[in-house]
């Protein structure tokens, strides 16, 4: 495990501002059992995924004693059907046949919501509505047919969340927000509830949010270095414990910390991941 001057290293100027907003810097615990082969881990997201932290993460994983490989299959602007198109094209007699999948999308779906919010564009409420609806269906229907797809082909999945935007009608957002939760308690699943947890924290002030912002992504939305090394450090806790699951182990885990509420990136138009 690194020790506080290495995080304080990597992950620079973000650290303070995790620590200023009141939450605290994600910490890996290896498992004392970690076993002993190569296991693959393919990420499938949009470009947030396309950004560093899969390579961070396979760093962390291999730093802790992990004899690991993450395929970054992240393409930017794709939304959950990605998820359903690659579980089907996936070849599961080849080398490259993934341990274990991680699906990270939703990011892009939430940015199809967004439209129908748009303050510009002001779409009656009836038509409103459908979009939101249309989004919700989709999103859920892709991210069910692509889990339900690797699990026929016999590949073990995990899902790495996201929260919807602030701009949603409350009862979207709750919507939104379960459908990772429902599909990974529906079919056993690993689950990160929320995939950018570790650097989107609920700062104290307008200010700090600002700072804590620019310094771990630096447009507000997709994670730069330092802040895809505290994304990979947090997920590293998920993927250990998909990757004990599937060698028949369980992970000595310490009880995960509380879900923090969030002041999401995707607050308004912009352009897709």
């Amino acid at each position: 495990m690194p020790d506080d001057k290495t995080l304080s290293s990597e992950f620079g100027m973000c650290r303070g501002a995790v620590t200023a907003a009141g939450g605290t810097l994600p910490v890996f615990k290896p498992a004392d059992n970690i076993p002993d082969r190569h296991f693959t881990v393919a990420v499938i997201g949009d470009s947030l995924i396309r950004s560093k932290y899969p390579e961070q993460l396979e760093k962390t994983l291999q730093d802790a004693g992990w004899n690991v490989s993450v395929q970054n299959l992240g393409v930017e602007g794709r939304m959950m059907d990605y998820a359903l198109e690659m579980a089907k094209n996936l070849d599961v007699d080849g080398a490259q046949r993934p341990d274990v999948v991680m699906i990270a999308l939703g990011g892009n779906d939430a940015v199809y919501g967004i439209m129908a919010m748009d303050p510009i564009i002001k779409l009656p409420e009836i038509k409103r509505n459908e979009m939101l609806e249309k989004m919700l269906t989709r999103m859920g229907g892709n991210l069910e047919g692509a889990i339900q797809e690797l699990k026929d082909k016999g590949v073990p999945v995990m899902v790495a969340g996201m929260k919807a935007p602030v701009i949603f009608p409350e009862e979207i957002r709750g919507r939104f927000d379960n459908v990772f939760r429902d599909m990974a308690q529906k079919h056993g699943l690993v689950m990160d509830p929320f995939i950018m947890n570790a650097i989107v924290k609920n700062p104290k002030s307008k200010d700090l949010g600002e700072i804590f912002h620019r310094e771990c992504m630096d447009d507000g939305i997709h994670p730069n270095t330092q802040g895809g090394a505290l994304i990979a450090t947090d997920l590293a806790q998920e993927v250990q414990e998909a990757l004990l699951r599937i060698s028949g182990q369980t992970d000595k885990r310490p009880e995960p910390a509380q879900e923090v509420s969030v002041a999401n990136p995707l607050q308004g138009p912009g352009a897709g991941h």
